[in-house]
């Protein structure tokens, strides 16, 4: 199995076992779950925050010719405010909904937190956009630049 591969089985696996154990469980003891979870998770984002950005620029970098074509606008929301915010929101909403009742103030306060969170993951898809394609931009001068001295060394 390949790593990415892998990494989505891992991922949809554990979310299944913690579906499950949570639907099997009382609601405090869920809840009570949720909230541990929800405390080691904020834990494992905070440590490996920068290791996650890191391989996922490496990523973009790799692909970069394909996100290119499709636009600074597609990169920005499938990549950032789609995929990072469904992260997010399955990180700090998620553990929370067993114990929530959704009247008009909560809803009120769950889009309030939403369009904030929305708005930063555009604003840093839009740096990592920048970022990509300078980065981009350098390699293709080093290489054209590598392909010049080998044509020259060549032609001498």
């Amino acid at each position: 199995m390949t790593t990415r591969a892998s990494v989505f089985f891992y991922f949809f696996f554990g979310l299944l076992c913690g579906f499950l154990l949570g639907t099997s469980l009382d609601k405090e003891i869920s809840v009570t779950f949720g909230r541990l979870i929800f405390a080691l998770a904020i834990v494992l984002l905070a440590i490996f925050w920068r290791r996650i950005e890191t391989n996922a620029h490496k990523r973009h970098l790799e692909l970069w010719h394909t996100l290119r074509q499709r636009g600074k606008w597609f990169f920005i929301l499938t990549r950032y405010v789609l995929l990072r915010g469904s992260v997010l929101v399955v990180i700090l909403i998620a553990p929370f909904l067993a114990a929530l009742r959704f009247t008009t103030l909560v809803s009120i306060i769950l889009l309030l937190t939403l369009v904030p969170l929305m708005l930063m993951l555009s604003f840093l898809g839009h740096e990592e956009w920048t970022r990509c394609e300078q980065e981009f931009e350098v390699l293709a001068l080093r290489q054209a630049a590598e392909q010049t001295r080998k044509l020259s060394a060549l032609t001498n």
